[in-house]
């Protein structure tokens, strides 16, 4: 059972690795991670452990991002080695497993696909992608349209979201990771069907 004193513990784990103002990030999408999981019926303790924990390794440097990633046997295409950091995700659900004891597979999914998201995310993943996206401290042009889409479900946000994520590396040069052009072909296809167009 998610306590008081985990949290606690959680938040000095926290406060040893990141910046205060990604503390408050992370404390912000805790909180609109537990929003959205209760507000669709998902679980509000691993809602809020994946959101609080999920940066945990966002300032590992990227040679040590590459030596975790060979570590822990996760595979390394070219998009993680051109960008170390996208390796936050999967590297940090498997130091908040290791250092911090987490043993929750969907929390640890939800750690790992925060940053890129991924083919047939579970309801919690898409919960903690857009809660780092969309949690109210952020700030970038779009991101009030964003949140509106959430008005009309956590598929259509997701989707705009992708959209977004996926524009916004194109115009930057950046490389596209598989897993979100995927994520993004994934949730097309999964609107598609839910709206009777196959």
């Amino acid at each position: 059972m998610y306590s008081q004193e985990l949290r606690a513990r959680y938040l000095e784990a926290l406060r040893q690795r990141l910046t205060p103002k990604r503390l408050v990030h992370s404390l912000g999408v805790e909180k609109m991670a537990v929003d959205l999981a209760q507000k669709y019926g998902e679980d509000a303790e691993k809602a809020a452990v994946a959101g609080l924990l999920h940066d945990y390794a966002k300032y590992t440097s990227d040679e040590q991002m590459l030596a975790y990633a060979r570590e822990f046997g996760i595979p390394l295409c070219h998009a993680y080695e051109a960008q170390p950091n996208l390796l936050h995700g999967p590297v940090g659900a498997k130091l908040a497993e290791r250092e911090l004891g987490i043993c929750d597979a969907q929390v640890l999914a939800a750690i790992a696909h925060h940053t890129t998201g991924a083919r047939g995310m579970s309801r919690l993943e898409e919960i903690v992608y857009l809660s780092d996206l969309l949690e109210e401290n952020r700030e970038f042009d779009g991101v009030e349209q964003l949140r509106q889409a959430l008005d009309f479900g956590l598929e259509q946000a997701l989707e705009r979201a992708l959209a977004h994520e996926l524009a916004y590396l194109q115009a930057r040069g950046g490389e596209v990771h598989p897993d979100t052009a995927a994520a993004y072909q994934w949730v097309i296809e999964k609107r598609r069907e839910q709206n009777g167009k196959f």
